[in-house]
């Protein structure tokens, strides 16, 4: 587990991800908090990788997806994510492929600039955003 502290991150990095983000339709906006604390950034990358995976077969096709890792205070990875390109109403459904903690809603559209706001915050913490699906050509999922 990495320990997450302000960096000097240039403030057009997370505006730009933020004008990336905010151009997607988006279908659910979430949470996945691991159980166990104290894991490396790799094994809770391994675990979203895994969810990714499996929520294809509830959706039916691959989700797309953005995702930024931070640590609760007990030290336990909790992703932001934001899934698009599936049918809306899956959250219940894709929240049972996780071990852990899940808060998975419909993305609501009236909020739209808050809720991209709340998910890339960790940005200028040094915090991992990562993005992957068929809406982001030439990305890969995390290790």
């Amino acid at each position: 587990m990495r320990k997450r502290k302000r960096v000097d991150v240039d403030c057009g990095v997370r505006a730009a991800w933020e004008e990336v983000i905010l151009r997607i339709q988006w279908v659910s906006f979430g949470t996945l908090t691991c159980r166990q604390a104290r894991l490396p950034d790799e094994e809770a990358w391994k675990r979203f990788n895994r969810f990714i995976r499996h929520s294809r077969r509830i959706a039916g096709v691959p989700p797309s997806w953005y995702a930024c890792l931070e640590y609760q205070d007990r030290g336990s990875p909790h992703f932001q994510v934001l899934l698009a390109g599936i049918a809306p109403g899956l959250e219940a459904a894709l929240g049972s492929l996780w071990q852990g903690n899940v808060e998975l809603e419909p993305f609501d559209t009236t909020i739209r600039r808050r809720g991209v706001a709340y998910v890339t915050k960790m940005i200028p913490f040094d915090g991992d955003a990562l993005c992957g699906g068929p809406i982001f050509p030439g990305t890969r999922s995390p290790s």
